[in-house]
């Protein structure tokens, strides 16, 4: 890593996110993390995993989501919940599950279309839950939405860009939240640059903040197949696994290293030095595999990016 690379390296990984599950108890893992002499900057935001998006989970656990998040806010960190579109029966209930949200400090969302084919209310994607009004509410900071360099499974790619058409058009009605794309893993800097370029030709203009997962080749598959197959019939499982395979065969050159490798040092790296002149990519997002252990892992070795410490 030159000097140049490991000098951007540690601006870019200052701002980083991380993924957690709304089971993940963040005091736990703060003073496991001071105790490694890790500090989490006040402000770092956490995107939780509802477990209520879980098949069969009843409402009283999204309780849960709601604990977490006043948690972070006492630990002086930012909540970002998962919002996914075809959970929710009605605009009633969104609405009531937001303001408890924002009641405990939640300043931001990750609103998504969710993967239920059969939606349980009149929501089909994202931004059918914003044209309730709901996230004009004047404390809601930051909204962010799902970005899917390899395709998004669950849609075709014309419905991919009228949405993202509509996630501008809303970002430039709402200057005075932060509006951005965190997008799923990715390991080939060549195939996420052109997915980028994609997106400008559609007209986007909101930030990416590239997904990243640690871990081996295995941890990393199980992820993308569970993001992709979880509570599906088996001819859908099977069709997962194809595009599990897919995305493996697109790394390409560029992206199998980063792909097999514990930590995607290449592909941080590169959109480290693409992110030092090219203003569409912000931050890292690590995707953590919902587990406490990989939460700290991910705190653990971006804190070696931000200082300086790690080297490939």
């Amino acid at each position: 890593m030159s000097n140049q690379t490991k000098q951007r390296v540690q601006q870019y990984a200052l701002n980083s996110t991380y993924e957690i599950s709304c089971l993940t108890n963040m005091a736990n893992v703060a003073k496991e993390m001071g105790e490694k002499g890790v500090t989490i900057a006040a402000g770092t935001i956490f995107s939780i995993v509802d477990k209520s998006t879980d098949p069969g989970t009843k409402d009283v656990d999204r309780v849960k989501t709601i604990e977490r998040s006043s948690q972070l806010v006492k630990l002086g960190y930012r909540p970002i919940p998962h919002l996914a579109a075809r959970r929710y029966k009605d605009a009633s209930y969104l609405g009531g599950i937001v303001r408890a949200l924002l009641d405990v400090g939640v300043d931001g969302f990750l609103l998504l279309a969710g993967d239920p084919r059969n939606p349980a209310g009149p929501f089909q994607a994202a931004m059918d839950m914003v044209d309730t009004g709901v996230f004009d509410d004047g404390r809601i900071r930051t909204i962010a939405f799902a970005g899917h360099p390899y395709g998004n499974p669950n849609t075709v790619p014309a419905n991919t860009a009228r949405e993202v058409a509509r996630k501008n058009a809303w970002a430039a009605a709402h200057r005075d939240k932060e509006v951005f794309l965190w997008s799923q893993v990715c390991y080939s800097p060549s195939k996420f640059m052109r997915w980028l370029d994609q997106l400008d030709r559609e007209g986007n203009t909101l930030p990416v903040h590239p997904g990243v997962m640690l871990g081996d080749i295995k941890a990393k598959f199980a992820f993308a197949h569970g993001n992709f197959v979880a509570e599906r019939p088996f001819g859908e499982q099977i069709r997962g696994y194809f595009k599990m395979l897919g995305i493996g065969a697109a790394q390409g050159l560029d992206g199998i290293g980063s792909l097999m490798a514990t930590v995607p040092t290449g592909f941080i790296e590169k959109m480290a030095d693409k992110a030092a002149t090219d203003k569409r990519i912000s931050a890292i997002h690590y995707y953590s595999g919902f587990g406490a252990a990989a939460v700290k892992q991910a705190l653990e070795v971006n804190h070696k990016f931000a200082t300086g410490q790690f080297s490939d």
